[in-house]
């Protein structure tokens, strides 16, 4: 396979991984809204149940395939929405509001960017 086909390759399936991730990130948010906790880490995962926390460990490894990914095919690293979802992930503190607040608040931001990013 040549250079510029195995690029398009991989950069085929880095689209694949962020349209997995966006779409497992959602409906995350969603049942976290709802009052799932767990998908932003302020708990330990031995808390949260076996088939939440593969879940949510399935999340986190597709998020580290694109950073690999976005770094071997040299684009940008920052792929907004992980990045996002990991500053959520890092808010924590007793003044940090619980994860189906930070939920909410980030399905907003997600509705409100959407709605300035269409054409």
């Amino acid at each position: 396979m040549s250079g510029a086909g195995r690029h398009t390759k991989l950069f085929e399936r880095l689209k694949e991984l962020e349209g997995e991730f966006e779409g497992s990130l959602l409906k995350e948010l969603q049942d976290c809204a709802s009052g799932v906790w767990g998908l932003f880490k302020q708990n330990p995962p031995q808390y949260l149940e076996r088939h939440l926390r593969e879940r949510l460990s399935r999340l986190d490894e597709v998020g580290e395939k694109i950073i690999a990914l976005r770094r071997q095919l040299a684009e940008p690293a920052d792929f907004p929405l992980l990045t996002r979802y990991q500053e959520y992930c890092a808010m924590q503190g007793p003044h940090t509001p619980g994860e189906p607040k930070l939920a909410t608040r980030f399905l907003d931001e997600l509705g409100s960017a959407r709605t300035l990013n269409r054409p």
